[in-house]
């Protein structure tokens, strides 16, 4: 064991870090001063420090990582998804690979995974809820339907911006019973990436109403109000106006849009109301 020296003090060191002594020859003999303690001590603080930046880092890594994943699956489209929103999407992809890694791979910190579920499952409550609060930031975080025929011709604009292919539409068409394209009014893509089609009048099964027995449909219900904000280019669609549609809930003792939690207008300018349960 290496030792130096000094007047009057003498080093010992060990070779380990928790048995480093210092004696002072010059004090009466006296016992030397271990600095095991305070070595195990200062060890605990580093490894809690590691762990503690560790945690933040994974928690910083599921936050920035989930705006490139968002970006990338909202440039593939749709068709990546499936019946999922998108954003939920990601977090089903993202909690299978955390899963998968914990169960394969027996090196990788178990209570890291954990942590780092526990703050996937946070940030999707987190967008859950402002998607729910503002309709600016539901936009930026998922699609909106897409108008693919109308009058029974494609849009072959739309078409190519969500990149969709004949063949596409087509099959979900057939899925619909649909086999001739001239039966169909309006074909919408959904969020999801489904299909939805409305059929042209004339070319529906004979119902109740259209034989007389009740008076006959009212066409397609076109939101105008969703969690109390209008939908004007909604409005505009239909030609009507902000005052036509103030005059309408004022008719029905309402006096402003924001209490009303939905309302939609059909093709013969009927409205129907469903104000905030706030009870």
């Amino acid at each position: 064991m290496p030792s130096l020296t000094s007047p009057g003090i003498r080093y010992s060191i060990s070779g380990t870090r928790d048995t480093t002594s210092i004696s002072n020859a010059s004090l009466g003999g006296q016992a030397p001063v271990s600095r095991g303690f305070r070595a195990s001590a200062t060890g605990k603080e580093c490894l809690l420090l590691e762990t503690v930046y560790d945690l933040l880092s994974i928690a910083g890594r599921i936050f920035t990582i989930f705006p490139l994943l968002l970006f990338v699956a909202m440039f593939m489209g749709r068709r990546l998804v499936g019946e999922l929103p998108v954003f939920d999407f990601l977090i089903i992809l993202a909690l299978g690979s955390l899963v998968g890694a914990d169960i394969a791979e027996p090196d990788i910190n178990h209570w890291y995974v954990a942590f780092a579920i526990v703050v996937v499952g946070i940030l999707q409550r987190i967008v859950a809820g402002l998607t729910l609060q503002s309709q600016r930031f539901k936009k930026l975080i998922t699609f909106a339907p897409v108008i693919v025929i109308k009058d029974g011709v494609f849009l072959e604009k739309n078409l190519r911006k969500i990149n969709y292919s004949l063949e596409n539409i087509l099959e979900f068409l057939r899925g619909e019973g649909i086999f001739n394209i001239s039966d169909v009014d309006i074909a919408i893509i959904e969020a999801n990436g489904r299909l939805s089609v409305y059929k042209k009048p004339q070319k529906n099964p004979a119902t109740l109403e259209e034989l007389g027995v009740a008076p006959l449909g009212a066409g397609i219900a076109h939101p105008v109000i969703i969690e109390g904000k209008i939908i004007r280019q909604t409005l505009n669609d239909l030609h009507l106006t902000e005052e036509w549609l103030a005059a309408q809930l004022n008719a029905r003792g309402i006096s402003t849009a924001q209490a009303i939690f939905f309302s939609s207008v059909d093709d013969n300018n009927q409205i129907h109301i469903s104000p905030y349960n706030r009870s």
